[in-house]
């Protein structure tokens, strides 16, 4: 695991240190958004296995995943999740498959 580690975009997981305090929405905002995103992640029709929020930067992505990844947390609902930033140097889209991969196998 330590090999595979460093091929990872690291710092950019849900609960990362490197992400403390990470963004989240203000109470009551976004709610049309992060009610789309639960209904995905619940849905038992859906076809899509894995979901991505696109958007110009600066316009809240991260803040509205977090808020959803908090509310869904669950060993069977949350596997993965990335959070890129730019300024930090945790952008690197060669090392998305890896991330994910590694916090897949990742214990908990």
């Amino acid at each position: 695991m330590e090999k595979f580690a460093e091929h990872t975009i690291r710092g950019s997981g849900l609960d990362s240190f490197d992400r403390d305090p990470p963004p989240r929405c203000h109470p009551g905002t976004r709610q049309e958004i992060i009610n789309q995103m639960e209904l995905w992640i619940n849905g038992s029709r859906r076809r899509k296995k894995m979901s991505c929020l696109v958007g110009p930067a600066g316009v809240g992505k991260s803040a509205i995943m977090q808020s959803v990844a908090e509310r869904s947390q669950s060993p069977s609902t949350v596997l993965a999740a990335l959070f890129f930033s730019a300024p930090n140097k945790r952008n690197d889209p060669s090392k998305v498959v890896t991330t994910l991969a590694y916090q897949i196998c990742s214990p908990v």
